[in-house]
């Protein structure tokens, strides 16, 4: 079963693991929705023709947008993810709050609703 033909959601597009994933489904020939929160690294995607989504995983507005957008998808790929390089004793609430609406809240909402 190729990419040909077929529709992505990437998430955490703009870089790593994401910007890679979407660059491989564009040269299969998929339609890529690449999302992240830094604009500026969509860049190189738009220019290969993916559809741009500026938002915020932790966000259910944002969340909520997406799926709008890409309902229906035969991929979805969840690279976006955030991590704070910090000791564990210097952490706050909010840091702890962030990390879990990103890598695991916004992961399990994409999941159950495209």
């Amino acid at each position: 079963m190729g990419a040909s033909g077929r529709r992505a959601v990437v998430t955490g597009a703009a870089s790593g693991i994401g910007q890679a994933v979407a660059r491989r489904l564009l040269d299969e020939g998929a339609t890529v929705i690449a999302a992240d929160l830094n604009e500026a690294g969509l860049a190189p995607l738009l220019e290969a023709g993916a559809t741009p989504f500026v938002g915020d995983l932790a966000s259910d507005a944002d969340r909520d947008r997406l799926v709008a957008l890409g309902g229906g998808v035969d991929f979805l790929v969840n690279a976006a993810g955030i991590i704070r390089l910090k000791p564990i004793l210097e952490f706050t609430v909010q840091d702890l709050r962030d990390i879990y609406a990103v890598n695991v809240e916004a992961t399990w909402d994409l999941v159950s609703r495209i």
